[in-house]
């Protein structure tokens, strides 16, 4: 899989939409500082090709920015064997997911929802995660492809990434084709088993899966069968039961409308004398009802007229009462407005305290301010003179045109090549030596510089050129020397263009002389370091506060000691003791607060007795109200009471008259009563007992003939089933299906026997695939590192177990190493494993920030390795350190905070 681009939105920090892209299929480097987002960049890769879109939880509730209510979203642009493809997918509100395929220049959908998600997750892993977000075991290939940040070592590898890479590995020792027999063994074990050796379900489910669902539908049907049988046995009992309790019914009601005949003939006379006593009951509550209202009349008569004569003592009592509190009450009054005017005359002494402390605290704030600004102005002094500097040195350093250390490194190797080449030419040319003896004039013919040349006795000259050289000495001799026929034309020119670029380069400085430049360079770097450390002086001195914050403090404490000094000039010359003018406002506030408390105290209290008194005397006028009011009632309701204008002893013969007619009255009701009592029970009630009794038992007789016929049909109905042959037959099936079932899962387990045990043979033939993986990490760990840690070895799961030394007769483990060490073998392993997945298709590998331990001098050697990988695999880098892997010529940069937002 190549990924060309990820967009992303709403994830995390990212509040606007980022795309990365479009990908280079070799080397990729995104970059950004921390905290910017490149991590969320790597994890939205990961949810949206791994993770359902509709995936629920806390977990992904966390991708959402804080604080705001928004949907994240990813758009990931990718190909896979041959095919474009884009998926984009948004999380937690209105969930979506749709799957794109580029046909004919344009995307166009072809699977959404949840089958878009399984079709881009099948294409990574076999190994989805049951519910929930994805995690390293649920990556597939990635596990071993993709590093996120801090993670470069490998985790352990998920079983179906394992089997692929073995695979792969092993191809070698199973190309050749398996045996006939093997072949046939494994054509069986298919029919009964799946590839992950369970047994096959469905319609591909072998002969003794269908034979024990059939059992167990057998089973089922005899189990129904018994109960068939069963309910005939005791639909049967049902039908006598039911016939007897029809003919209990029918007992129970006759017996009951016998009693009832026997009863109707004593109701008539028991209901004559029910009439003519409840005639004398209602005489003689007529009598007591007289009696009871006029026995009351008399008795509230004379409870009224001793109510009166009490409220009279009362209303007496109470007046003297009220007076008594009225002269307490004035003495009250004026105790309160004394304890007012002496509360008022000590708050007019509140402003002497008041001016007291304003002037404690007006020297407190100048005593704090002094020191304060004093300080404060000597930081800002040393921040001027440090930006003076800094200003100073920034000026050097614009002034000193000095080469950078790429520069200086080139220009050196132009030096070396222009020295080199001056050596290979004055080694092809062919040389001439002229010592004259006397004075002589020589012309030269062939050679670098023709023409005449004079020569002073016993002076020894040369002559050069390639690939002849020719001199004539006149009257003496012509001198020929040649050698090979090769031409240096192509060095002469080849040293022309050296000078000329070291000119080029150097041009802007001045001079040629490598040391000079040099010189310049280190000058440069050394006003670099003054510029840093002054910045560092300046940004110590401020701190985590701005310039014009200090500059604003300073006017601020200036302004605030002006203000003050305005009040007490004297200030200036003499600092005063706001401590001793403290203690002095202090102890004036305390005595007047002490006065002012007690006046308040006494003010309270007189208030408190003046309220008491006050409600003491409404108390008083309350009740004296009341017990005028309660006379007057007592005094009306007696009027209502006497209306009759009858005398007492009116009043007394005719309640005497009504007591003797009431007992007349009571004497003939005790008389009918005892004429009831004859009857042992209420004839009505046990008239009325048996006709509901009757009523019942015609029911129940009813119910029970009901329940008689419903359970004589049942029993035909369950006579007809054939229950008996039913269960007979049932059983008959059991016991053929279970040795159908017997014999073939004894096949099965000859057939799962037989190709457990090739397997088993074949695992061991494969138990040492992991050595291409060991050899290719080896030799990228021994170009970064060296070749003294040695061959690296690999556990089952293809993690680095241990190395092996070549000088040392023992191995060393992993822990072993530094941290620089582990990286670099953890890198190594997964460039090696990647190679291997990568066999079929190029693949995508993420490193997020892993190389963080690696000195530079190793890093350059990994920056080799990655350009090396990058012919083979698409390789992302996401780092903070841009400039780590600049050195990269053939990467395709990103800087994430620039990316386009959509």
């Amino acid at each position: 899989m190549i990924v060309e681009s990820i967009g992303v939105c709403y994830w995390r920090n990212m509040l606007r939409e980022k795309v990365v892209g479009p990908f280079s299929e070799c080397l990729n480097v995104v970059y950004a500082s921390n905290g910017s987002g490149k991590s969320s960049l790597f994890e939205a890769l990961r949810r949206g090709l791994i993770d359902r879109h509709n995936v629920k939880g806390e977990d992904i509730n966390e991708i959402q920015p804080w604080g705001r209510d928004l949907a994240p979203r990813v758009v990931v642009e990718f190909k896979h064997k041959g095919h474009s493809y884009r998926i984009t997918k948004q999380f937690i509100q209105s969930v979506s997911s749709v799957l794109e395929e580029m046909q004919a220049g344009r995307y166009n959908p072809i699977k959404q929802g949840l089958k878009a998600d399984e079709a881009v997750r099948e294409m990574l892993t076999r190994n989805p995660p049951a519910k929930g977000l994805s995690r390293v075991e649920h990556w597939g290939w990635a596990q071993a492809l993709w590093a996120p940040q801090g993670r470069l070592a490998l985790d352990q590898l998920s079983n179906d990434v394992l089997h692929d890479i073995r695979d792969t590995l092993s191809a070698h020792l199973t190309s050749n084709g398996s045996s006939r027999v093997e072949k046939e063994i494994n054509r069986l074990y298919a029919m009964y088993f799946t590839g992950a050796g369970k047994l096959k379900k469905g319609k591909d489910a072998p002969a003794s899966v269908t034979f024990r669902q059939d059992l167990e539908k057998t089973r089922t049907d005899l189990i129904q069968a018994k109960d068939r049988y069963e309910s005939f046995q005791r639909t049967s009992a049902e039908v006598e039961k039911c016939r007897l309790l029809t003919a209990k019914a029918r007992l129970e009601l006759d017996r009951i409308e016998g009693l009832l005949s026997t009863t109707e003939s004593s109701l008539k006379e028991y209901r004559e004398l029910k009439a003519a006593r409840s005639e004398n009951d209602s005489s003689a509550k007529i009598h007591a009802g007289k009696f009871a209202a006029l026995n009351t009349t008399i008795e509230q008569i004379a409870k009224t007229e001793n109510d009166i004569a009490i409220g009279r003592i009362e209303l007496e009592q109470l007046a003297k009462d009220l007076e008594q509190k009225g002269k307490e009450f004035e003495i009250a009054e004026d105790n309160l407005t004394n304890c007012q005017e002496d509360l008022d005359r000590i708050k007019t002494l509140e402003n002497e305290v008041n001016d007291m402390t304003i002037l404690a605290e007006s020297a407190r704030s100048y005593s704090d301010i002094c020191p304060k600004l004093t300080a404060l102005e000597e930081k800002l002094t040393r921040i001027s003179v440090a930006r003076e500097r800094l200003t100073q040195l920034e000026l050097q350093r614009k002034s000193v045109k000095s080469p950078n250390e790429e520069t200086l490194k080139a220009i050196g190797i132009a030096m070396r090549d222009r020295d080199d080449t001056n050596l290979r030419i004055d080694a092809s040319l062919m040389h001439v030596e002229v010592i004259a003896e006397t004075g002589l004039t020589v012309d030269v013919l062939k050679g670098d510089d023709t023409g005449a040349v004079n020569v002073l006795s016993g002076e020894v000259t040369a002559f050069r050129g390639s690939p002849e050289v020719s001199v004539r000495i006149p009257d003496v001799a012509t001198i020929r020397a040649w050698g090979p026929t090769g031409s240096i034309d192509e060095l002469r020119e080849k040293l022309s263009k050296t000078q000329k670029k070291i000119s080029q380069l150097s041009e802007p400085y001045g001079t040629t002389d490598l040391t000079e430049l040099e010189k310049l360079s280190g000058r440069a770097n050394e006003i670099a370091r003054n510029i840093r450390e002054a910045e560092l002086e300046i940004k110590t001195l401020l701190g985590k506060v701005k310039l014009n914050v200090l500059e604003h403090e300073r006017a601020s404490l200036e302004h605030n000691r002006e203000v003050i000094l305005e009040h007490y000039p004297e200030w200036v010359s003499n600092s005063p003791d706001w401590e001793n003018l403290k203690k002095k406002a202090d102890k004036l506030a305390e005595s007047h607060a002490a006065q002012r408390e007690q006046a308040s105290k006494n003010l309270e209290d007189a208030r408190k007795l003046r309220g008491n008194l006050d409600k003491r005397l409404g108390v008083l006028r309350t009740k004296i109200e009341g017990v005028e009011k309660a006379i007057g009632e007592n005094e009306k309701r007696l009027n209502g009471l006497n209306k009759d204008n009858k005398t007492p002893e009116q009043r007394k013969n005719e309640l005497n008259e009504i007591s003797m007619s009431w007992n007349a009255a009571k004497s003939k009701l005790e008389d009918l009563q005892n004429q009831l009592k004859k009857f042992d029970q209420d004839p009505e009630a046990l008239a009325k007992k048996l006709i509901s009794a009757k009523t019942q038992a015609e029911n129940h007789y009813g119910q029970c003939k009901d329940q008689e016929s419903m359970a004589i049909g049942s029993l035909k109905v369950l006579s007809e089933g054939g229950s008996y042959s039913e269960l007979a037959k049932a059983h008959e099936t059991i016991v053929q299906l279970e040795k159908s079932i017997q014999r073939e899962e004894l096949d099965q387990d000859a057939i799962r026997l037989l190709h457990d045990t090739i397997d088993s043979v074949r695992k061991e033939a494969l138990s040492s695939v992991s050595r291409p993986v060991e050899d290719a990490a080896t030799k990228t760990l021994n170009y970064i590192c060296g070749a003294g840690l040695g061959q690296v070895r690999l556990g089952d799961m293809f993690q680095p177990s241990e190395l092996m030394p070549e000088l040392c007769d023992f191995n060393v483990g992993v822990t072993s190493l530094s941290g620089g060490e582990r990286e670099q073998l953890y890198f190594a392993v997964r460039l090696a494993l990647a190679d291997v997945l990568a066999q079929d298709e190029r693949q995508l590998v993420v490193l997020d920030d892993v190389l963080t331990a690696t000195d530079s001098m190793r890093l350059g050697r990994v920056l080799d390795v990655l350009e090396d990988s990058a012919k083979r695999l698409q390789i992302i880098l996401l780092t903070c350190h841009p400039e780590r892997y600049q050195r990269l010529s053939s990467a395709r940069f990103f800087d994430f905070n620039a990316t386009r937002d959509c």
